[in-house]
């Protein structure tokens, strides 16, 4: 299960991986095979091995970053529990009958991934605005060059401009020279 956000200068894709009981990590493979993609220190294995469910001990978040083709974040470790009266979110400890979480258990683990974006989501579109900005304060000026080209008094490019008389002349009189 991957999400991905893109953040317009890159993709992040948040997807879980398993732990295994030897402190391992890994993903699910072609066919739902489960397979062990990094050592306990989460240095990727150069050949995955396969693993069985038995050995699922818990969950984790991760981040993958296409930008830097790299992954950037790792969420914290989700202890996979007997029964479900032994689930406790508070301290993360999730139960699943299942070897590989889908739906609410996935979801609930996930949310750590949402909040490593948090930071990254809202640069883009102050970014955005702040192009916006420049490009309209420069049509702006242009405009005022062509008013007072044709005549219009500092008095009237103020009102226009929502500032005083005296504003205007000290903005713009100076783009004349």
């Amino acid at each position: 299960m991957a999400r991905a956000i893109d953040y317009t200068y890159s993709w992040h894709e948040g997807y879980l991986e398993c732990v295994y009981s030897d402190g391992r990590w890994g993903q699910t493979g072609s066919g739902g095979r489960l397979l062990v993609t990094r050592a306990a220190d989460n240095t990727p294995m150069e050949e995955p091995e396969d693993r069985t469910g038995e050995e699922v001990v818990g969950w984790r978040a991760v981040c993958f970053e296409t930008g830097d083709d790299a992954d950037c974040w790792f969420g914290p470790t989700w202890t996979r529990v007997a029964t479900k009266t032994e689930q406790n979110p508070a301290v993360l400890q999730i139960f699943s009958a299942d070897d590989w979480l889908v739906g609410d258990h996935a979801d609930t683990i996930m949310t750590a991934w949402l909040r490593h974006l948090v930071p990254h989501i809202g640069t883009p579109s102050v970014e955005s605005a702040a192009a916006m900005a420049t490009d309209a304060q420069f049509r702006l000026t242009l405009a005022v060059l062509d008013a007072r080209d044709k005549g219009a008094s500092w008095a009237k490019i103020g009102a226009a401009v929502g500032i005083s008389r005296q504003s205007a002349h000290e903005r713009w009189a100076n783009y004349r020279d």
